[in-house]
């Protein structure tokens, strides 16, 4: 392969890759020549590269969650004199990272009220499932708790929505989870922390 190399003044050989999900997707190989005259259907060195870039270099398709794959080029060329080709390989990372967030919220009269009736266990949500109150105790919930139940989640969602963390980077993404630390109440308001997931690109090492 060598001296057809040689022979067909093949200046380097360009194979994409993509990987992530415990798979490889398909290789792109792509050969540039010295000059515009091959006089060897690319085939040749598709199939010999396509099989030669697997011994040569290490892909990391093993996704974990928040390790999602890798994608890039790797770059084949050969020194005169060398007893091989050389594989050079530049690629980029991608990652789903959870950064934490957490701040207070204002509570209004009403809702100060019905939380100091400590009737209330928890209070938690996020995208993908409805926001949820948790109950201490059987309790009768009229009309107007409905009214200050659902408009008092309505604000903690909304707020856990847009939030963004601090020292966050990357993509956001609209997976995000939140939770009322503690129902005690201070200074007319609640704690709530809680996570949303962002899409990172990094160059590989």
């Amino acid at each position: 392969m060598i001296e057809l190399w040689k022979k067909e003044s093949v200046d380097r050989v360009e194979v994409e890759f993509s990987c992530g999900g415990d798979s490889m997707n398909e290789l792109i190989v792509k050969v540039h020549y010295k000059d515009d005259s091959p006089q060897t259907d690319d085939e040749v060195f598709i199939s010999y590269f396509e099989d030669k870039v697997y011994d040569n270099v290490t892909f990391y398709e093993c996704s974990d969650g928040e390790y999602l794959g890798e994608f890039g080029t790797v770059e084949i060329t050969y020194e005169d004199g060398d007893n091989d080709f050389e594989y050079m390989k530049c690629s980029q990372s991608e990652h789903n990272e959870v950064f934490s967030f957490n701040f207070k919220l204002e509570l209004d009269e009403n809702e100060i009220k019905f939380l100091e009736r400590g009737i209330v266990s928890g209070i938690n949500g996020g995208e993908g499932f409805n926001p949820n109150i948790n109950y201490s105790t059987d309790c009768i919930i009229t009309d107007k708790d409905e009214i200050i139940i659902e408009k008092l989640l309505e604000r903690i969602d909304n707020k856990s929505r847009d939030f963004d963390p601090e020292g966050a980077e990357g993509e956001a993404q609209e997976n995000y989870n939140w939770e009322v630390i503690s129902m005690e109440i201070e200074d007319g308001c609640i704690s709530i922390e809680g996570g949303r997931d962002y899409y990172i690109v990094r160059d590989s090492e």
